[in-house]
């Protein structure tokens, strides 16, 4: 049977820490799913943008360069999001990038689901986690808002075992 395709929406990765959680996220995500991880699935050329960081070039052509590795960067990642069933979204630090994947995924129609383990409300006002439109999107979607990986995990499989199977014509 094939396995519902998840693309994991985060900031992680760009910390050492924020690595290590997304390592464990994923693992536990990937009992059940097929993970698509942006910073994964654009290592090669995340390495060049800091390949290139490094390198003593004049400003004008580090960015030139820069420009078409970002260009590259964001390609993959709308192809990617097109290709899967559903997003989990990391929104305990939800940067730019993070929010954008979230609502062009939305503009897909793909379900997502929020993960906030932060326990501080950093929403727009407290009837939100997190900013309110990102909040909407994942809600709107038919997913929801999960404030521990273990919820986050039951809701998964939950959607796994009605909306998944019985799109696939499983019993």
């Amino acid at each position: 049977m094939a396995r519902p395709r998840i693309y994991l929406a985060n900031p992680l990765g760009f910390s050492e820490l924020g690595r290590i959680a997304l390592d464990e996220i994923r693992a536990r995500l990937e009992i059940h799913f097929d993970v698509i991880e942006p910073f994964a699935y654009s290592a090669d050329l995340g390495a060049q943008l800091q390949k290139l960081a490094l390198l003593q070039l004049p400003l004008a052509a580090q960015k030139e360069k820069m420009q078409a590795i970002n260009h590259q960067i964001g390609e993959r990642n709308i192809q990617a999001l097109a290709k899967i069933d559903l997003v989990v979204a990391i929104l305990d630090e939800a940067d730019p990038g993070t929010a954008a994947e979230v609502g062009y995924a939305f503009a897909l129609g793909k379900p997502i689901w929020g993960y906030y383990g932060d326990f501080r409300l950093k929403g727009d006002n407290p009837a939100t986690w997190v900013n309110l439109q990102v909040q909407y999107f994942v809600e709107a979607s038919g997913g929801k808002m999960c404030l521990t990986l273990e919820e986050l995990l039951g809701q998964l499989n939950r959607w796994r075992n009605e909306a998944w199977t019985g799109a696939q014509g499983e019993p």
